[in-house]
């Protein structure tokens, strides 16, 4: 009930044009012959070519042998994606362009569609046993689920609703390029001296008088920022380009000069202004650009070093809060600590700790079967957390400094780390 006389036409003449195209890409795979619309369309057409409706797209034969010998040899579903990305590009956009003009995207053809549906049965099929997904098949957890459905709200907040605020007032973007532009930075102009005074023009009339800007607004309507440039370049500008295209086009078709709008430095301008001629050459080494590339180089060189010489292994010591100290049946007295061992190698690695400054000092690790004091065993680039117990016979008085010794057992990687002994309340 919603498709009009018009709307079966253009389907009809959509499917008739795109057959060809479609057959031979996914001839094999039964995907155009199982679609039930692709289906009625085909029985329509094979009565319409009772009276010689080939005859609309003999025009279009030496095309259709060119796809059939371009992907003749392609197999692979990444083959077929590169050449439906060729075709939208090069074939629908002229092939069809009232419905891309109405739809205002590039237009899908029905097997196109079909072809991703069936995509999505095919993986469930090899990754789920099947295409019903069964509870326990998406188990994620609470973390993992919280993340993605964060991400993807984040996401649909800031590229569906904030847009151009992102830019503005979030990116820092806007704020360095204000902080650091100088007369002789690369930036979008307008060329005020050659454009003003603005204002509609006919065809046939004369220049005399003036400028070249016809004020179409061509160069507002693609900024995604929405800003004019012919207000001076603006904080809220990206450089993206966009208004020097469209500008472009329109002197094109206007048979003048392009660059209106172009990528020029405030120096050049205001140059041109006074004297005519634009200034000599684009200044690309000056003080700002030498004491800029200092900066950038002294930054880069400490980032260098860091990772170079940081320490491929790393030790954290955390003593027990409360109780802070447990005086054992025997006398003793036991101090829990959180050791995490932090091996940042590509190698799994055991170590072996031990501790000094502590009268006969007993050194115990509370782990899994297999770890003890002289086997802590951590992964390749990853955290190893071990609940340390140590205990002495020492009698109550101050706290006490000691220190916990870690070594791997190639002892080629050792560190120490100072802690605490408590033995009394303070």
């Amino acid at each position: 009930p919603y498709i009009t006389e018009r709307d079966a036409i253009e389907m009809l003449s959509q499917h008739l044009i795109t057959r060809p195209v479609f057959e031979a890409l996914f001839g094999h795979d039964q995907f155009t012959a199982a679609n039930p619309v692709s289906v009625v369309m085909d029985s329509m057409i094979e009565t319409l070519d009772q009276a010689n409706l080939a005859s609309e797209t003999a025009a279009l034969e030496g095309f259709y042998n060119h796809i059939r010998t371009l992907i003749g040899g392609i197999n692979t579903p990444e083959g077929r994606q590169h050449v439906i990305t060729e075709l939208y590009e090069k074939f629908f956009r002229k092939a069809l362009p009232k419905t891309v003009q109405a739809l205002g995207i590039v237009y899908t053809p029905i097997e196109i569609v079909d072809f991703i549906n069936r995509a999505v049965n095919d993986l469930l099929e090899e990754h789920f046993d099947g295409t019903t997904i069964s509870a326990t098949a998406l188990d994620v957890s609470t973390t993992t689920l919280g993340f993605i459905l964060g991400l993807t709200f984040s996401t649909y907040l800031m590229a569906g609703f904030a847009r151009e605020q992102v830019c503005t007032y979030m990116c820092p973007y806007a704020r360095f390029q204000s902080a650091m532009f100088d007369k002789d930075t690369l930036i979008i102009g307008y060329d005020a001296k050659r454009g003003e005074p603005r204002g509609s023009f006919k065809k046939g009339a004369s220049w005399e008088g003036r400028g070249h800007c016809i004020d179409c607004t061509q160069c507002v309507q693609v900024c995604p920022m929405g800003i004019d440039i012919r207000n001076g370049l603006q904080m809220e500008c990206i450089a993206c380009g966009l208004c020097i295209d469209a500008c472009d086009n329109i002197m094109d078709k206007m048979n003048l000069p392009r660059g209106l709008i172009r990528y020029d430095t405030q120096h050049s301008m205001d140059t041109a202004a006074a004297t005519g001629q634009p200034a000599k050459g684009f200044h690309l080494w000056r003080m700002r650009t030498l004491y800029y590339t200092l900066i950038l180089a002294v930054v880069c060189g400490l980032i260098l070093s860091a990772l170079v010489l940081r320490s491929p292994l790393d030790l954290h010591v955390l003593h027990d809060r409360n109780p802070r100290f447990v005086q054992l049946s025997s006398g003793e007295i036991r101090n829990g600590y959180e050791i995490k061992i932090l091996n940042k190698t590509h190698a799994d690695r055991v170590y072996s700790i031990g501790v000094s400054g502590l009268e006969n000092a007993q050194i115990s690790v509370n782990a899994t079967e297999g770890a003890g004091a002289d086997h802590l065993n951590v992964p390749a680039d990853s955290v190893g957390n071990f609940r340390v117990s140590v205990s002495s016979d020492v009698k109550p008085g101050p706290a006490r400094k000691i220190t916990f010794h870690l070594e791997d057992q190639t002892h080629t990687l050792q560190i120490d780390k100072d802690s605490m002994f408590v033995s009394e309340r303070e």
